[in-house]
């Protein structure tokens, strides 16, 4: 899973705080010297990848590529398109022809992305 790196801890703790795609945030420990040493080069807002241990607790993988992030980024829009298509269905007419849901559903869309800086 991808994540933001909220606030990175420097110094001697070796642990940061890192916020989850569901809005959650969680402390992040490496469980390696190497990742100690990546964990510390870490910046606030750079994208990271996150996987679960044994015990549940998520751990740090590896600093996330453009293209995760890029891929991530792409399927969070087309599943904002596809919420905005199905609100444009619920709320026209049943009688509505497909280009006009489409429209309605591109400045549903639109209208988000503005709305909440997305």
């Amino acid at each position: 899973m991808l994540a933001t790196v909220k606030f990175p801890m420097n110094g001697k703790g070796k642990d940061i705080v890192a916020t989850l795609t569901d809005g959650s945030t969680t402390k992040v420990y490496p469980q390696t010297e190497a990742a100690a040493q990546e964990l510390r080069g870490l910046s606030r807002g750079q994208q990271i990848e996150l996987g679960r241990d044994e015990s549940g607790e998520w751990q740090f993988i590896r600093v996330a590529s453009r293209d995760d992030v890029l891929g991530q980024y792409i399927q969070q829009m087309g599943n904002l398109y596809s919420r905005a298509y199905q609100q444009a269905i619920a709320s026209l007419p049943k009688d509505c022809d497909s280009e006009t849901i489409r429209c309605c559903a591109s400045s549903i869309f639109i209208s988000i992305q503005r709305h909440f800086n997305l």
